[in-house]
């Protein structure tokens, strides 16, 4: 056989149409060289009918889609080959493996669509045109083939033992159980009712099964339940970056329900493998979630159902890839978000572009700038216009005032107002790296606290730490000069709730240190007893430490603060729980915030970032107050972000401006 030395790709007729599937030729010899051919056919478009598409359907061969990490560093770049065609064609290590594995039981006449061998990974234009074909590609596969790595001794003895804990009289009961899923959804949606979350479903089911003894026999019960949950985590999660990648996520999900091999048993199974040891034996790992989200997805998308792209983007929050423009076309299969320019996969468009298209394509979905706030700060992509996300780390602000999902806004500063959209929102610009945007100034930052340095006090709750440094700002101020003792009297307070918060057993806490209980007492009456503006100051202060909620989907008043301070000084449970929750909101408020205060006696808090001179605005269609730099060119701002505002959470702009009070005005955010 004559072996030329590299392989050339024959470019696609129509690469939006058409795929190349990869036949492996087969061999009992393990040892032999990989071998193969590649094939073009043309897959169905989705814009047909039924018929038609099950028709072209069947014109294609059966095939499996492989699903795997090309690896990182020095693993992602070649360092073996198969021979296509009689050419030479260099793959990964992991690609290797996978392949020579897989060759030894599939039968001659079914193929495999992998990525790296059926798109030429060269061609830009090619990988564009591809993308959107994913979900077709995955979803219309025989099955989705999960390679974790090579075979040990591990994953055998783990394969064995999820076999077994399936098989030992379960099998029949969870094929029962997949299709009540299906029907249950189905006639739901038909009768458009509200359906019951998929994961509580899952739950649920589980524990009937579990009661039901459907995991009980004789073959496990000399298991270590511990070990195997341990070993589980390890072989899925530790050993390997599988379910931390951007494009498995939509691999997994747009395949067929009970299609997706993993560790050779069903997703489904192994889905109910992790309840299983949950909910019997008390056995969990965080990692476990994936999984359930990973199912949620996929039996959302077999039902019918899409979820907008904002929600994909913070369901898969810490998921990694090689290209950061992956981050958003690694959900495309996925998403509910009809196609628009904005969103056209475009592998020559730098990152900045496609990310500030994307930004755009969000804000003019929901007339709402809100995608725009509590986006990380730190460790940006320094090309990405200010007010554009780093799509990179969207989802994981686990403080910032808007959830990055869109769900549960409990800020309400520009009232009902939508961000005024221009006349083709969904359209390219030139100008992509602007925004226009329309807001009400509110003021100057005068004075603003220092910044908290992580770790300089590790024997200190961080949220006491940064309460200190704002008090300090506070009584420094000539302004606040005569409510020095206020503020102190709140500085001691929170100063108690950290020592509490701080302990490893809270529930004793009070027991062990009534004299701190006593002085916790007498604060806080004494705060109540005050004059209506030094209490008012109290509360004003305290809330703003608070960001004005008192967890991440609640608000709080002065009314429900008041209520929540007495009752935390009663060492009950339900007072331990109520001071634990108030030690959790005062951290997630001050946590990378800074105080900063305007003329007249306002206050509130800011990303660290922020500056003396910086100006707050409320932005029409925006939930919350931001903070902007201006720029050295007219009517032109950087967006700085979010901040809480006392005062100005809940439409109190709107109100001013109605008034003839202020005025609000259109600039460019760059």
């Amino acid at each position: 056989m004559s072996i030329s030395h590299t392989y050339q790709y024959e470019a696609l007729a129509n690469p939006s149409r058409q795929i190349r599937l990869l036949k492996l030729d087969t061999t009992h010899d393990n040892g032999s060289v990989l071998t193969g051919s590649l094939s073009v056919y043309k897959i169905p478009p989705r814009d047909g009918s039924r018929v038609a598409r099950f028709s072209k359907h069947l014109q294609l061969p059966g095939y499996f889609a492989l699903s795997y990490v090309w690896g990182t560093g020095p693993d992602r770049h070649p360092s073996h080959e198969i021979i296509l065609d009689n050419r030479r064609f260099p793959i990964t290590a992991t690609l290797y493996a996978a392949l020579h594995s897989y060759r030894s039981f599939v039968p001659a006449s079914i193929r495999f669509w992998v990525d790296a061998i059926c798109i030429n990974q060269a061609d830009d234009d090619e990988k564009s045109a591809q993308v959107p074909l994913m979900r077709d590609i995955y979803h219309l596969a025989v099955s989705v083939l999960v390679w974790l790595g090579d075979k040990t001794d591990e994953i055998n003895r783990l394969e064995l033992f999820i076999s077994n804990l399936v098989n030992d009289g379960y099998v029949t009961k969870a094929d029962k159980w997949g299709l009540e899923v299906t029907g249950t959804e189905t006639k739901a949606r038909d009768r458009g009712e509200r359906k019951q979350p998929l994961a509580k479903f899952i739950r649920n089911e589980s524990e009937r099964l579990l009661l039901k003894g459907a995991f009980k026999g004789g073959m496990v019960q000399d298991e270590d339940f511990q070990a195997m949950a341990t070993l589980l985590d390890k072989v899925l999660f530790s050993d390997t970056q599988y379910f931390d990648r951007m494009w498995t996520l939509q691999e997994l999900c747009v395949a067929n329900r009970g299609l997706v091999q993993v560790l050779e048993v069903d997703l489904e199974d192994l889905l109910l493998v992790f309840y299983y040891l949950q909910r019997t034996f008390n056995i969990r790992h965080l990692s476990f979630e994936k999984i359930t989200t990973l199912f949620e997805i996929n039996s959302k998308f077999n039902n019918g159902q899409r979820l907008p792209l904002k929600v994909l983007l913070a369901l898969s929050a810490g998921r990694k890839s090689e290209n950061p423009r992956d981050r958003i076309y690694g959900l495309h299969g996925l998403m509910k978000d009809e196609q628009n320019p904005l969103l056209k996969p475009d592998y020559m468009k730098p990152v900045a572009e496609v990310y500030a298209n994307v930004a755009r394509h969000i804000i003019s979905t929901g007339e709402s700038l809100d995608v725009i706030c509590g986006h990380q700060l730190r460790g940006r992509l320094p090309e990405l216009p200010s007010w554009v996300p780093d799509f990179r780390h969207f989802g994981l602000e686990a403080t910032s005032l808007v959830h990055a999902n869109g769900e549960n806004i409990i800020y309400h500063a520009s009232g009902s107002e939508k961000h005024a959209l221009p006349e083709h929102p969904f359209q390219v610009t030139r100008e992509w790296q602007t925004l226009i945007v329309t807001g009400i100034f509110l003021g100057n930052v005068s004075v603003l606290s220092e910044i908290s340095v992580p770790g300089q006090d590790l024997q200190t709750e961080t949220f006491a730490l940064g309460e200190r440094l704002w008090s300090a700002k506070l009584i420094q101020s000539q302004e606040w000069t005569s409510e020095s003792q206020t503020v102190g009297n709140v500085s001691d307070l929170v100063a108690i709730y950290a020592e509490f918060y701080q302990n490893s057993n809270r529930a004793t806490f009070w027991a062990r240190n009534p004299d701190k209980l006593g002085r916790l007492r007498t604060m806080i009456g004494n705060a109540n007893d005050q004059s209506d503006g030094t209490l008012g100051l109290n509360y004003k202060y305290f809330l703003t430490l608070l960001c004005g909620r008192i967890a991440k989907a609640a608000r709080c008043s002065e009314e429900e603060l008041s209520e929540h301070l007495t009752r935390s000084c009663i060492p009950d449970q339900e007072g331990i729980e109520i001071l634990e929750n108030l030690c959790k909101a005062l951290d997630a408020g001050t946590q990378g915030r800074r105080l900063i205060m305007s003329e007249g006696k306002r206050m509130g808090a800011a990303t660290e970032q922020t500056q003396e001179n910086d100006m707050i605005y409320v932005l029409m269609g925006c939930s919350v107050p931001v903070i902007l730099r201006k720029t050295a060119r007219p009517n032109e701002f950087q967006f700085v972000g979010e901040c809480y505002w006392h005062g100005f959470m809940d439409g109190e702009a709107l109100a001013m401006r109605d008034g003839d009070k202020v005025t609000a005005h259109e600039f460019k955010l760059v």
